[in-house]
Order: C-alpha cells, then structure tokens, then sequence
C-alpha cells in the first residue's frame, strides 16, 4: 500500500492534461469539419429588389454553417469521449468516477472554447477565400468590418453553444451507457424531435430553442447557458454512479 497521498486536484490535473495531450483526435476531427462547412459557406445568399430602372443586389455572408457544423461535432464528441473505449484509458490513473468526470469536462471546456476561437477565426477566413477566390471585393471594407467587442461577443456567444452541446452529448453519452436498449433510443428521439420541429412545428420544442437563441441580453443568455450546462453536467454525474465499475 502505498503512504503518498494523492489529492483530487492533482488527479484531476493530472487527467486532463492527459487528454489534452491524447485526444488529439477530436481536434483533427473538429478541422476536418470546418473545412467542409466553409465549402459550404462559400457561396452568399443574394437578395434584390429595383424600382424606377435602379436594381439593387444585397449578398449576405455567413458563417451560420460553420458554427452549426461546430455544435454538431461538440455533441458527438462529448458522446464519444463517455464511451468504453475512452473511460479504458482513465484506469491508468489511481482515479474515481469523480475525477473521471471532471477531468472529462474541463477537456469539454477547453475544446469548446478552441473550437469557438476556431470557428470565429473561420469567419475571416471565408470573407478572404469570397474576396481572393470569389471576387467578391464587398467583403472587405470599413462598414463590414467587426469591431473587437464583436469579436469577443461573438466568441463568447460559440463558445456557450458550444459548451451547451458538450453538456447534451455527456449526458446522452452516459444515458447511453446505463443499458444497450438506450444506443438505439436515443437517436430516435433526437430524430422525432427533429421531425416534430420541420414536419408538425412542435411549439414546445421551438420555444425551447427559441429561449437561448433568442436571448439579446448578454447577461441573461450567459445565465441560461452556464446553468443549463451545470445542471447537464450535474445530471450526467448522478447518472454515472448507477453504472458498474469499468462497464
């Protein structure tokens, strides 16, 4: 038995500069997914009216694809890293489930939050490739171009949804994880829901949606974000302890 005496904190240190250092998949994965998304982004949504022989055409840039195809792979990567042959790698620790899973979720953080610089950094990105590849030279300019409070709203703003999406993909990771019969629920649900949104319009569901993509008040979504992760989280934590050990 051995008379050292290891804290939690160091533990949990210990395991999450590990994963940073062994996950580097997830990064590589999160690259190959923006690159696809900025393909998508290339081209603008035109829209034009005229009136009295004037036409006028306004192209809009976005870089809404990019940042959606960022919360996809935030959720799936929060699922993967719950899964089997991810929790296999925390037993060469002297560890428990509470430093598995917070180690687990400042990586969650910190891959939100590099995936949100990532994907606000991609947004300039796209405006170049319009502007070199495009000739599209009204991309560039003093009246399109984001003040530094933008630029760190916006980053503020990606890296939250980010961080909400981690916290679904642990918890329906680890819901997952309770019984086989749950791998198979799961997606099913998400695609009712889905379908329930484009086909029927459920109004609960889109007044959920609607709460935090909705919110002006800087404060407030900062709020409804932030307690809606921990309590995620939180739930994901409870559920774990139901599970076996290494099942």
């Amino acid at each position: 038995m051995s008379l050292s005496e290891i804290s939690l904190g160091n533990l949990v240190k210990k395991q999450f500069f590990y994963k940073l250092n062994a996950y580097t998949g997830v990064f590589s994965s999160m690259v190959l997914i923006q690159v696809i998304a900025i393909f998508f982004s290339f081209g603008a949504v035109s829209s034009g009216s005229g009136r009295f022989g004037v036409q006028i055409n306004v192209d809009y840039h976005s870089a809404d694809t990019l940042i959606i195809f960022t919360m996809l792979w935030a959720f799936i990567n929060a699922v993967t890293i719950i899964t089997k042959k991810y929790r296999d790698d925390d037993f060469a620790f002297v560890t428990n489930r509470v430093s598995n899973n917070v180690s687990n979720m400042l990586f969650l953080v910190a891959a939100s939050f590099i995936g949100g610089v990532t994907a606000i950094l991609s947004t300039f990105l796209i405006r170049v490739i319009s502007y070199f590849v495009l000739r599209d030279h009204s991309v560039i300019g003093y009246d399109v171009m984001y003040s530094v409070q933008e630029i760190f709203s916006g980053l503020l703003v990606v890296f939250l949804y980010l961080l909400l999406f981690c916290a679904l993909g642990y918890l329906a990771g680890t819901i997952s994880q309770l019984h086989k019969s749950f791998v198979v629920l799961l997606p099913v649900v998400v695609m009712g829901c889905l379908i329930m949104i484009v086909i029927y319009g459920s109004e609960v569901l889109l007044h959920v949606i609607e709460f935090y993509s909705k919110e002006t008040n800087t404060l407030l979504f900062v709020g409804k974000t932030v307690i809606t992760s921990f309590l995620l989280f939180a739930g994901a934590i409870i559920l774990s302890n139901r599970l076996e050990v290494r099942k």
